[in-house]
């Protein structure tokens, strides 16, 4: 789940930005930030990807996860504020916030129970 997450994100952030920048309705010439967060996301994908492959073991599954998990709640803190700032956001962003916060919470909660069966 994190390791193809993680790529398929990587190339969404880098590769297709531009889809990316309409998708989220943030248009900007110079897609530095978005190349850096793909790189974020391919660094964990492979981690996760690596460790499963390489059956690296719980430790190491609980790291990637915890690891993504921490990295999305990040950024699903920023859609929170997104909203908070400007509720006429509400409507745009809950979906995300929604599918964000789920993802995070079952991300969080694998990595825990990963470290500590292990």
């Amino acid at each position: 789940m994190v390791g193809l997450v993680g790529v398929f994100s990587f190339l969404r952030h880098t590769i297709f930005y531009r889809s990316d920048q309409a998708r989220i309705g943030w248009t900007q010439e110079d897609p530095q930030f978005q190349m850096e967060v793909g790189w974020a996301n391919l660094a964990i994908g492979m981690l996760a990807l690596l460790s499963g492959t390489l059956q690296w073991g719980l430790f190491a599954y609980g790291i990637s996860f915890l690891t993504y998990g921490v990295y999305l709640f990040g950024s699903l803190v920023t859609h929170v504020r997104d909203v908070l700032v400007d509720p006429s956001a509400e409507k745009k962003k809950m979906g995300v916030i929604i599918n964000t916060g789920f993802f995070v919470f079952f991300l969080l909660l694998f990595g825990v129970l990963a470290l500590v069966s292990r």
